[in-house]
């Protein structure tokens, strides 16, 4: 999304009395420079007043008449040294009013700029929140069938939501794998009939995972689900009983290739009671080559940082995947908060936090636009 300030009225406004301004300095520089003139002249001339008022009256009667206009000059040049002393008081007015009206149009301009600025990070923001909408509709749609099918006492087919799992993979190629866990015996009370069958560990419990990690599309099972520090993607909701968007975490596919991902879970119950979670791996690759390409007003800058203050994407490449060391906690504690939030970087740099929600009310992230005013200034004049 990109807005050129100049096609803007307020800009254009602003702009014009800039100009005016500058005018008005240039013009009370050259009314300062006559002033002084007419004081150096009427200094002169009040000189040649006195040595004229001294030989006329060394000359006596014959002088008189000189006396007369010598001190008529004298006091014209009085006149004129303060007229001239007036109009630099009226000039060093104007100058101080032109500095306090400069300021007031680089203050006007720079509230212009940071309002646009807000507009601009909130509509990237929205474009991100859709895509995790959809998502979580998704995975929504795994939950409303399960409980729909457990109120109505209609045991549900293992069969029929591992083709459910796999026809959404299919129709998103951005998303890694589609996943499903549940406690022992709460899908349809069959877990001993499945004990190591395929798809199935030794406790037989539903545990699908269906993923393209290799290349292809294949039905797996989930591993480490209850062990302690690998599994906080199942436990963190089964004890929280909400949906998550856990922290993003580095992936090693088949292929060898690392990759960023993260995991989005929504939580099922039945009977007021936690039954399992479906959850989706998505890559975040994709957020970082489509954010890389926007510069809002051609030198600003996106990052995606999640809740714990991790770049999930920043303009060096090399920043994604570590914790933002160069924030300020008051940064930090908004992210955490997601709350908007705006404050001054090193030199001239300006901050925008607008905060992204991620499923569920908890943990959400934020995106940031980082930008050079004192650079936009200089481009846009």
């Amino acid at each position: 999304m990109n807005i050129k300030l100049n096609d803007a009225s307020t800009g254009q406004t602003i702009e014009l009395v800039k100009n005016l301004v500058k005018g008005l300095e240039i013009s009370s520089n050259e009314i300062g420079k006559v002033a002084d003139i007419i004081k150096q002249v009427a200094k002169q001339t009040t000189l040649i007043a006195m040595n004229a008022a001294i030989e006329s009256a060394r000359a006596g009667d014959a002088g008189r008449g000189f006396a007369v206009v010598a001190d008529e000059v004298r006091v014209m040049a009085e006149q004129s040294s303060k007229a001239a002393t007036e109009i630099s008081r009226i000039v060093s007015s104007i100058k101080n009013d032109s500095v306090k009206a400069t300021l007031e149009v680089l203050r006007a301009e720079k509230d212009s700029l940071l309002k646009s600025a807000s507009f601009i990070v909130a509509a990237q923001a929205m474009q991100i929140e859709m895509r995790f909408m959809q998502l979580e509709t998704s995975l929504c749609g795994i939950k409303n069938l399960i409980e729909g099918m457990l109120a109505s006492r209609i045991r549900p087919k293992r069969d029929v939501l591992n083709a459910l799992l796999m026809a959404n993979l299919k129709a998103d190629a951005d998303v890694l794998g589609y996943a499903c866990c549940f406690e022992p015996n709460a899908f349809d009370g069959l877990d001993n009939e499945y004990i190591n069958t395929a798809g199935h560990d030794e406790t037989g419990r539903f545990i699908p995972y269906w993923n393209r990690a290799s290349g292809k599309i294949v039905g797996d099972k989930l591993e480490a689900y209850e062990t302690p520090g690998m599994n906080v993607w199942y436990d963190q909701p089964r004890r929280l009983g909400k949906n998550l968007m856990i922290e993003p975490f580095e992936y090693v596919l088949s292929s060898g290739k690392a990759v960023q991902l993260a995991t989005m879970v929504v939580v099922i119950m039945s009977a007021g009671k936690f039954i399992g979670v479906s959850a989706i791996d998505f890559a975040l690759d994709k957020f970082q080559e489509d954010l890389s390409k926007h510069k809002p007003y051609g030198i600003g800058s996106y990052s995606l940082i999640s809740n714990a203050g991790v770049y999930i994407t920043h303009p060096d490449i090399e920043n994604v995947g570590k914790s933002a060391m160069d924030l300020t906690p008051e940064a930090k504690q908004a992210i955490r908060e997601g709350r908007p939030f705006v404050e001054a970087g090193h030199k001239s740099d300006i901050l925008f936090f607008h905060p992204i929600k991620t499923g569920g009310k908890t943990l959400p992230w934020s995106l940031m636009l980082r930008f050079d005013f004192e650079a936009i200034v200089a481009k846009l004049n």
